[in-house]
């Protein structure tokens, strides 16, 4: 079992095990369920009692750390975990006890915001009420923890629950003391959208001792927003105990929309209360949901809870309609966009961009819509100059190219053929002079690293300049080998050839190879008429001593797999299953074999995440691949046959 976690194992399974055990917490759960999840983690931590027994500890609830604190613990972890069972289990009994002769609990306890729940009066004061149904989410989340389906508790089922009423009954909910607040409310803006367009934007009173969010009878009937029955109705009391209104709520809106300022928009189902001051009331579910950070001495709402910013938070359009607003009030700005007031001036509003009944969108993504032909482009092009001159602003001409079918960018060339390097750059590597010292090698080696892509073999040809770096000597040490390799860079730069563009829509075809120093391969696709296999891109490593030790077989598998990861983002998902070429005839088994070494085990794993075919082709055919993996090879490596697979 040791020996297969070494080959399998993940090395950082005990420090992960270590990390979620120290982050383990009890919650809501009981201590049985608890210790599952402690052992299983326990055992792979590999840590012994005396350091396992304060962690359970410092995991459990707080409470049942009270019950803890003047006990014996025991000699050992499973001493502990029996006391905590029994102790958890004997409070859970009592709280069931409590609950069945009738507790004086908040009854709103574990209601999501989107159902409404409460209001304030007409003169201030704040109520309570029951949620009647619950939201699919939240039901799944009940079950899943062991939680009754009418009241959110733990310890008993629905069917039982001591706050259930009859149906006959309406459900009267007991009521929070709140002073009086109509002389400092709370008053946003804010839009009702119905479900047929209708809307209209009313100041909504934000009420953090509101126990629902609710809507006038007045605004209901002017929108004509449709309604459901409330069953059971919910009555509806005031601090001092007198009926609201007609005193019972027995409609709920469907899902509204409601909107908040600029980007703030949701669906919400609000209760229809008659006789309030306010037609729009926001209680605390609402203010518990999205946690906003309100100015109450401005009545502005700052900023917005995490949940708002993955759930309410609208994306601002990508083209947008400019409508006249001369009868529209004028909107404030931003807090956050005060710094920015230089930015947002008249000045700068009456200047570029120009105001047109309509926006462009400009996609900075592959793929964005181009002008369909030339006489498009040069219209868009010349609206373009002729707007940067009315404003004064100009460009440079040495620094602007116009109509070009090839661009130079970032050293590279790049045309509807393919990339090819800079000529520029080709030339300075052509003239760069013979290294004198260890740091003229490394700067020649990183400006050819550069283009490394694009020669064959790179890590092959460079190995002798690279072997120089070895030793601690700081004294160049330069040798025939190094000279030859140094020469062959540079004609290879020259016969560099042009790299098309891989096309997602055709096949690929990956030619690999290997040999004692190194391995290499070619991704090509057959392009053109007629079809013919032209090379995308080059790759090639250098092995490591330890790899050098492979025996043909795994040095074979090695050089697909390291291609495999070079090319993944064209590879992987590939639209058509791609070819690979190899010299090797064994590894045409290599998907079908019955029994596999450690390494091979796990490479193969790593091929299942590819659509591919691999086919054997001889070496003699397989020049590119053979190349890249053959040039300037050691001195010292020995034509020897080793094993196969």
């Amino acid at each position: 079992m040791q020996r297969l976690r070494q080959v399998f194992g993940h090395s950082t399974s005990l420090q992960e095990a270590a990390r979620r055990l120290l982050k383990l917490r009890q919650g809501p759960r009981s201590v049985s369920d608890f210790s599952i999840d402690f052992r299983t983690l326990a055992t792979e931590s590999g840590w012994e009692d005396s350091a396992l027994m304060p962690t359970f500890y410092h995991g459990l609830s707080e409470s049942l750390k009270d019950e803890l604190v003047n006990r014996d613990w025991g000699n050992t972890l499973e001493d502990l975990i029996s006391l905590a069972t029994q102790l958890d289990r004997r409070r859970r009994e009592r709280q069931q006890e409590k609950e069945s002769r009738g507790s004086d609990d908040h009854p709103l306890r574990g209601l999501p915001h989107s159902v409404p729940e409460g209001t304030p009066g007409p003169e201030g004061e704040t109520v309570q009420l029951r949620k009647t149904r619950l939201s699919p989410e939240e039901r799944d989340q009940r079950r899943r923890e062991w939680l009754c389906f009418y009241c959110g508790k733990a310890g008993h089922y629905r069917n039982n629950c001591p706050h259930r009423r009859t149906r006959e009954q309406p459900l009267t909910v007991s009521t929070l003391f709140c002073p009086n607040i109509s002389q400092h409310q709370c008053l946003v803006p804010v839009t009702i959208i119905g479900s047929r367009g209708q809307a209209t934007t009313v100041p909504a009173l934000i009420d953090s001792g509101s126990a629902g969010n609710f809507i006038s009878q007045r605004l209901v009937q002017q929108l004509q927003l449709a309604t459901l029955p409330c069953s059971p109705p919910l009555s509806i009391t005031a601090i001092n105990n007198q009926p609201l209104g007609s005193g019972f709520i027995s409609q709920v809106t469907v899902p509204v929309t409601l909107v908040v300022g600029v980007l703030h928009s949701e669906e919400l189902s609000l209760l229809v209360i008659d006789n309030v001051s306010n037609d729009v009331i926001l209680g605390l579910p609402w203010l518990a949901f999205h946690e906003p950070q309100i100015s109450w001495n401005t009545n502005e709402l700052l900023r917005w809870g995490d949940k708002c910013v993955s759930q309410c938070l609208t994306k601002p359009l990508r083209t947008a309609t400019i409508r006249s607003t001369a009868t529209a009030a004028t909107p404030e700005v931003p807090p956050a966009y005060r710094d920015l007031a230089a930015v947002f001036s008249k000045a700068s509003a009456e200047c570029l961009p120009p105001h047109r009944p309509w926006d462009c969108a400009i996609d900075l993504v592959p793929g964005a819509t181009l002008p369909r032909d030339l006489e498009a482009h040069v219209r868009h092009v010349r609206q373009v100059l002729d707007k940067l001159l009315e404003n004064h602003l100009y460009v440079k001409l040495e620094k602007c190219e116009f109509h070009q079918t090839q661009v130079q960018f970032l050293g590279y060339i790049i045309s509807p053929q393919g990339v090819q390097m800079d000529e520029g750059k080709v030339k300075a590597v052509m003239n760069w002079p013979e290294p004198q010292t260890i740091k003229e090698l490394q700067r020649f080696l990183g400006f050819a690293n550069f283009y490394r892509r694009f020669v064959r073999n790179f890590s092959s040809v460079a190995a002798p300049l690279t072997s120089l770096f070895k030793g601690s000597s700081k004294k160049l040490r330069w040798n025939e080998a190094a000279a030859s390799a140094f020469r062959k860079l540079k004609d290879m730069f020259t016969s560099a050839p042009v790299l098309r563009h891989p096309d997602p829509a055709l096949p690929f075809v990956v030619e690999v190879d290997a040999s004692e120093t190194g391995v290499g391969g070619v991704l090509s696709q057959r392009q053109g008429k007629p079809a013919k296999l032209h090379p995308c891109a080059f790759f090639s490593h250098k092995l490591t001593s330890a790899e050098r030790n492979y025996d043909v077989g795994n040095r074979e598998l090695l050089a697909v797999k390291l291609a495999f990861e070079e090319w993944r983002h064209w590879l992987e998902g590939a639209k058509h299953p791609f070819l690979v070429l190899t010299d090797h005839r064994n590894l045409e088994y290599i998907q079908s074999a019955k029994r596999l070494n450690p390494r091979q085990a796990r490479w193969s794993l790593f091929f299942t995440r590819f659509d591919f075919i691999l086919s054997y082709r001889p070496g003699s055919k397989n020049g590119k691949a053979d190349a890249l993996s053959r040039l300037q090879e050691s001195a010292s490596s020995q034509d020897t046959p080793g094993p196969i697979l």
